[in-house]
């Protein structure tokens, strides 16, 4: 009996790991680098994110004349081209115009390396942010004032303190909002399972509470990889260690838990297999739908 467990469960996790990373490396959500701008006035700028060669993530590569401009104004294009970091990075595209305040958003495949680089066609001038940045998160936000813009002396280019910026409200209620999809999920099939004990049920509440905060505080400090598949084994490590921990404390708490006899064919196991793959399905398909609930 246990063989078979075993064997159906080996069949669900190497299928959900196949169609998981096909999933989340096409069409899942994608690590993202904002830049909020304050203080722009009227102006019209362009925005970019020059990035270490070497360092390059997904479709992005050094630009060069041949390459098909992601602007009208291709002027604008061939300047950046043109400009030459102190540090060596690189232009690699992902160019967005913004005019005032405004926010600049790399939402496929960002650079994991990178400086924010700003052009002026007005006055024909660079401004770069003072520091070369990381990603700290699988969404990093950050900020700019131009207010803060420091004249670079003897020919240097003018520069800007870009800071992060963390919405720890949001991060708190878009974890509640998923911590409530996979408990409501996860008590439906319980239920279908048999385990539909009071007690049982606020186990699995409590497992599922857990192991979620576990798994999300890992997943946001630790989602800036360079390259997204990376990403994607991780999350799939995590998600089979939450389906083992659930796994062994449902196989040996939910029986005694049970408010009558613990019948035959019950299987706490196969239960942490089924409920977390159906969650993850779930989370999925909200997460296309909702994108702003999993940043």
């Amino acid at each position: 009996m246990i063989r078979n467990i075993l064997r159906r469960i080996s069949l669900v996790l190497i299928l959900m790991a196949a169609l998981g990373i096909y999933a989340f490396a096409d069409f899942g959500p994608k690590p993202s680098v904002v830049v909020e701008f304050d203080n722009a006035g009227d102006r019209e700028y362009y925005v970019t994110l020059v990035a270490k060669e070497d360092k390059l993530g997904g479709p992005y590569y050094r630009m060069t004349a041949e390459d098909a401009p992601e602007i009208e104004d291709t002027t604008v294009w061939n300047r950046f081209l043109s400009y030459e970091d102190p540090d060596g990075l690189v232009f690699a595209g992902g160019i967005q115009k913004l005019t005032g305040d405004g926010t600049y958003d790399w939402n496929y495949y960002p650079p994991s390396e990178f400086r924010v680089l700003i052009y002026f066609p007005d006055t024909d001038s660079f401004v770069e942010s003072s520091e070369i940045l990381e990603q700290y998160a699988f969404d990093s936000y950050y900020r700019a004032d131009f207010d803060e813009i420091s004249v670079g002396g003897n020919g240097a280019v003018a520069t800007i303190p870009v800071i992060r910026r963390y919405n720890l409200l949001w991060q708190i209620t878009a974890f509640l909002l998923r911590l409530a999809v996979t408990v409501v999920i996860e008590s439906l099939l319980a239920v279908c399972f048999g385990f539909a004990g009071k007690r049982q049920l606020w186990l699995i509440f409590g497992v599922n509470c857990a192991t979620q905060l576990a798994m999300n505080l890992l997943m946001l400090t630790q989602g800036a990889i360079g390259i997204f598949a990376f990403y994607v084994i991780q999350y799939a490590l995590a998600e089979l260690a939450v389906i083992l921990v659930e796994g062994l404390v449902y196989y040996l708490a939910l029986p005694k838990l049970a408010d009558q006899y613990y019948a035959e064919g019950k299987h706490p196991i196969v239960y942490a297999v089924v409920g977390n793959l159906a969650s993850f399905i779930l989370g999925y398909c909200l997460s296309n739908w909702f994108p702003m609930m999993f940043s």
